[in-house]
Formats: C-alpha cells, sequence, structure tokens
C-alpha cells in the first residue's frame, strides 16, 4: 500500500532554549508561531485551557532503535524507543501537552514545553480531559524513584500535581504537603508513589486528598486510599478558597451532624481543626505522618 507520508509544517516554536542538552525537565515558555495561511484553523482554539502540540524533532537521530534516558538515569538499562519518550527515533515525531496560555492573532503563547527553538510544529489538537486523561493507567519508571536526586523526583511530583489540580492548587500549602508526604515515603518505604502496593490513609478529608492522589493514584475505587477518625474539612473550589462543606463527626448519623451547604458560610470558629495525619503503608511497613506548622511540613511520628 502506498503511503503518502509528506508533512507540511504549519508553524515554528520561538524560545529560548535552542540546544537539546539544554532542554529543561519539564520545559519552558515558548511562542508557537503559526503560518499564515492555516491562521483560519486556529478559530476557537483558546477556549481551550490545554492543547496537544505534534513537532517534527529536527534534530534527532533517526537510525536509534535503543536508548536510556540520559538526564534523569544515565546508568538504566537501555530500552526500544518505542517504549521511551526519547526524541531519537526513527520516525522523530513530537508530542506534548502544554498550557495554553493566551492568543495573539496567529501567535500562541503556551508553558512546559520540551521543544528546542525553530522546530516545525506540523498538527495541533485541543486536549480533551475525559477523553485524553487516563488516571488508572500504569507505567514502569525507568530507574527506581528513590536512586534519583530530590531535584529530579521532585521535579516529576510537581509535575504530575499541577497537571491533576491546576498551577493554582499545587501552589497551596496542600500542594506542598503532597509533595513533601511522597517524598518521604519514597525514601523510608523505598518505593515508587505509583505502586499499587501503597496504601494512604487520611484522617482528615481536604485538598490533601486531590494532591495525593495526583501523585500516587490511588483512590477509593482501586482499594489504596481509605479514611479513618472523626473530623472531615471539605474545601469548596466554587467559592475560592471558602469552605463549603463541614462534617464534624463521621460516626454520628447524618442528622447529628451540623452541615454548613450552599449558600456558603464560613466554618464555625468553635469546630477545631486539627492537624493533618496521613499513614502510607506498604506491605508490613507503615510511615504515620502528622503536619506541624514549619516548613518541614510533616513531623514522623511513626516509621515501622
Amino acid at each position: 500500500m502506498a503511503l503518502d507520508a509528506t508533512l507540511t509544517p504549519i508553524g515554528r516554536v520561538h524560545c529560548a532554549v535552542s540546544e537539546r542538552h539544554a532542554v529543561r525537565r519539564g520545559g519552558d515558555r515558548a511562542r508557537i508561531e503559526i503560518f499564515e495561511p492555516y491562521w483560519p484553523a486556529l478559530d476557537q482554539i483558546e477556549h481551550n485551557t490545554h492543547i496537544i502540540l505534534f513537532g517534527w524533532f529536527h534534530a534527532s537521530v533517526r537510525q536509534t532503535l535503543k536508548t536510556r534516558p540520559r538526564k534523569v538515569a544515565p546508568l538504566a538499562s537501555e530500552r526500544g524507543v518505542f517504549a521511551s519518550r526519547s526524541p531519537d527515533r526513527p520516525n522523530p515525531i513530537a508530542m506534548t501537552i502544554v498550557p495554553l496560555l493566551g492568543r495573539d492573532g496567529g501567535t500562541l503563547d503556551v508553558a512546559h514545553l520540551d521543544f528546542i527553538d525553530g522546530t516545525p510544529i506540523v498538527d495541533i489538537k485541543p486536549y480533551c480531559p475525559g477523553w485524553d486523561s487516563v488516571f488508572s493507567a500504569t507505567h514502569r519508571r525507568r530507574s527506581h524513584p528513590n536512586e534519583q536526586s530530590d531535584e529530579v523526583l521532585l521535579g516529576f511530583f510537581e509535575r504530575d500535581l499541577e497537571n491533576h489540580v491546576g498551577s493554582a492548587i499545587a501552589a497551596t500549602r496542600e500542594g506542598r504537603l503532597a509533595i513533601r508526604a511522597c517524598q518521604l515515603a519514597t525514601r523510608h518505604l523505598n518505593c515508587d508513589p505509583r505502586d499499587s502496593r501503597l496504601l494512604l490513609r487520611l484522617h482528615q478529608l481536604d485538598r490533601l486528598m486531590d494532591g495525593l492522589m495526583a501523585i500516587t493514584g490511588a483512590s477509593l475505587s482501586n482499594g489504596r486510599l481509605s479514611f479513618v477518625g472523626h473530623h472531615m474539612n471539605v474545601l469548596g473550589t466554587n467559592a475560592g478558597s471558602n469552605p463549603q462543606v463541614v462534617v464534624e463527626d463521621l460516626n454520628k448519623s447524618i442528622d447529628e451532624n451540623r452541615m454548613i451547604s450552599s449558600p456558603i458560610r464560613p466554618v464555625p470558629e468553635d469546630i477545631p481543626r486539627l492537624p493533618r495525619r496521613v499513614d502510607l503503608t506498604l506491605e508490613d511497613k507503615t510511615l504515620a505522618l502528622e503536619e506541624i506548622p514549619d516548613e518541614s511540613l510533616w513531623k514522623i511520628l511513626d516509621s515501622f
């Protein structure tokens, strides 16, 4: 069967990174220039918060069939390029999902782009959260997270968190608590936070749960996430950071609980807000953490 594989660039990347080795993990801010004949194809693209960019890695080595992650784990064993994210491959098609920060005519402003300056753009598609996101997917990392530096490890966790809850929530204290808890679990339990054997038990319910789910993949549905204790602090998102619902005691019937619901009002001062607690268990080992007010974020209660 004949294959017409001719690709016509529709635009190009403009950014401060011109060499492959200088591309940062997580990418950088960039402008995407779309050539004028293709401007009509951009109609309504600004209705999307994220887009999928397809580029052509023109500086790649197309003869490469096996590779290892030189930046993240240079000592890892080789893997076929079809099982890796290497830019070197027989057909160096680049695909990445980036936040769309804005549009000015035929120019798109994006973040987290890991293409170098001048990379040809061959296609753009909208990112559809319900269709393109596969939260239940699993992936075996090229090297064990405990072998990676804190800089690399935290970079992965931060990107997982931002992709799941957005940059504003990821920057909150709850976001930093989730990242730090997963870092401690990696180091003390010697595990990948996405290991299906890692179980999480929360003593409060708030935005920390979202962060831990984002980084670990744990959920109520897969049995890795559970709750214990009497207090649940549920924070609403449709009214900024104002609390939406607080259930005082999970052991009481629903009629006995005091609930604050729409219209949203502040939580009464007489309802105590306890320090957050989370227990992380891997088989016969448990790491029990309690929130503390300083920058250490967590105090280790037990590690056994």
